[in-house]
């Protein structure tokens, strides 16, 4: 006559169970082949924007929290330098801000309140005016015009194998990780606080941007037309000139 089979009691499967869980933990990321990640990169570096050209974008931009965004137009413009001006417009077409920034000089000009605020530092000013995004004016314009150098760097720290592509840890940069394709294009980007999801036009330039944090922040920055202006923006026409007795106050006074 056969014993029943006996199993082991609950108290002697925690060893097992504890052994299990700290081997798939243990598993993380599995590394790129590094012959196929660097291949990918070069060919991701390859497409880097020719030398800046004159551009004036007409976007649609959405921020907020979830459940509770606005939108608002925007036309930004400058020559692919360092000068880049930027309207913020209602949806009754009234301008309720101009921007413009350069190097690390950044000042806005709100017509409602009359009055312009100022910035000047490599971190981003434009959180502190309702605009949730994780780099600054240059930044999002080099990311729009295809310039990723500028934005991710040259170099990577090392590469893993996921499933959209490619995930580089960089080196340079906004820091963070990348993720390419295996056509070599940008799917998506994070960092400890902000993810940001790319969708392509047929050029390989960004047509939508999708931005998440951690706070709740959400974000969508939308590409509606590329214009390609003959000639260079004239030094007035990237200045921002402000009304005779303007008061200008620090970015840290700005409320909306």
């Amino acid at each position: 006559m056969h014993k029943p089979a006996s199993f082991p009691t609950p108290l002697l499967l925690l060893p097992l169970l504890a052994a299990l869980f700290l081997s798939a933990c243990a598993k993380g990321p599995v590394p790129a082949d590094p012959e196929a990640a660097r291949r990918t990169w070069n060919a991701f570096a390859s497409r880097q924007a020719p030398a800046p050209a004159p551009y004036r974008d007409t976007l649609s931009m959405r921020f907020g929290k979830e459940g509770d965004t606005r939108r608002v137009e925007a036309l930004v413009w400058g020559n692919g330098a360092s000068a880049i001006r930027l309207d913020v417009l209602a949806g009754v077409g009234a301008t309720v801000a101009m921007i413009a920034q350069d190097g690390d000089t950044f000042l806005m000009y709100a017509p409602m309140q009359r009055k312009a605020f100022f910035h000047q530092g490599q971190d981003s000013p434009l959180f502190k005016i309702g605009v949730p995004l994780p780099v600054d004016l240059a930044r999002l314009e080099a990311l729009l015009q295809g310039r990723w150098q500028e934005v991710f760097g040259r170099e990577f720290l090392r590469a893993d194998a996921v499933p959209a592509g490619t995930a580089y840890d960089l080196a340079q940069g906004i820091g963070g990780r990348l993720v390419l394709t295996k056509d070599a294009l940008p799917a998506s980007w994070q960092n400890e606080d902000w993810t940001i999801a790319f969708d392509l036009d047929g050029q390989g330039l960004a047509r939508r941007l999708d931005l998440a944090s951690r706070r709740g922040d959400k974000g969508i920055v939308l590409v509606k037309e590329r214009e390609a202006p003959g000639a260079p923006f004239a030094r007035r026409q990237t200045a921002l000139e402000l009304p005779p007795g303007t008061q200008v106050l620090p970015i840290e006074r700005f409320r909306r």
